[in-house]
C-alpha cells in the first residue's frame, strides 16, 4: 500500500500542484493507500513523452496497467515493460478501475472522453478518471461542461 501511494505521488504531484496549489491534504486524499486496492487495474491513455514515463513508473511500482495510444511503437514500449495493450480507448475504460489520460491537446481530450467509443460511454460506474494532459483551460472547461 505504501508503494501505491508513493507511485501515485510521483505520477500526479505536478498535476495536483498546478490545480490545487500542492496542498498536502489534496495530495494525501488523492494518493492515500486506503483508497487504493491492490487488485485494481489502472488504465492509461496517451503514451507520449510524459505518459510513457508515468505508465512505466506505475508498472515499476507493481500496478496492473491496461494501455492505449494511437502510436503502436509507444504501446509496444510500455507493453514490453508489462502493460496489457488494447485496440481502443473503450477497451481501456471497460477493464480499468482508474483511468489516467495524458494527451497533447484539448480536442484529443474531448474525443477521448466524449467521442464515439470514448471513456464516458464505456467506463464502469465508480471509475476514477484523472486527466493529466497539459492543455489550455478552455479545453478542460469545455469537456467539463459537456459531462
Amino acid at each position: 500500500m505504501v508503494a501505491a501511494a508513493a507511485a501515485c505521488r510521483r505520477v500526479s504531484f505536478a498535476v495536483w500542484k498546478r490545480f490545487c496549489g500542492g496542498k498536502q491534504l489534496v495530495r494525501k486524499f488523492a494518493c492515500s493507500s486506503s483508497s487504493y486496492k491492490s487488485n485494481e487495474v489502472v488504465g492509461f491513455v496517451g503514451l507520449g513523452n510524459m505518459g510513457s514515463h508515468m505508465a512505466r513508473n506505475l508498472l515499476a511500482s507493481g500496478h496492473s496497467l491496461v494501455v492505449y495510444d494511437i502510436d503502436p511503437e509507444a504501446m509496444a514500449t510500455v507493453q514490453n515493460a508489462g502493460a496489457v495493450g488494447t485496440s481502443c480507448v473503450a477497451q481501456v475504460a471497460e477493464k480499468a478501475d482508474r483511468i489516467i489520460t495524458m494527451l497533447p491537446a484539448g480536442p484529443h481530450v474531448l474525443e477521448t472522453y466524449l467521442g464515439e467509443n470514448g471513456i464516458l460511454q464505456s467506463a464502469k460506474p465508480g471509475t476514477l478518471l484523472m486527466d493529466s494532459s497539459t492543455i489550455e483551460q478552455i479545453g478542460r472547461a469545455s469537456c467539463r461542461e459537456r459531462v
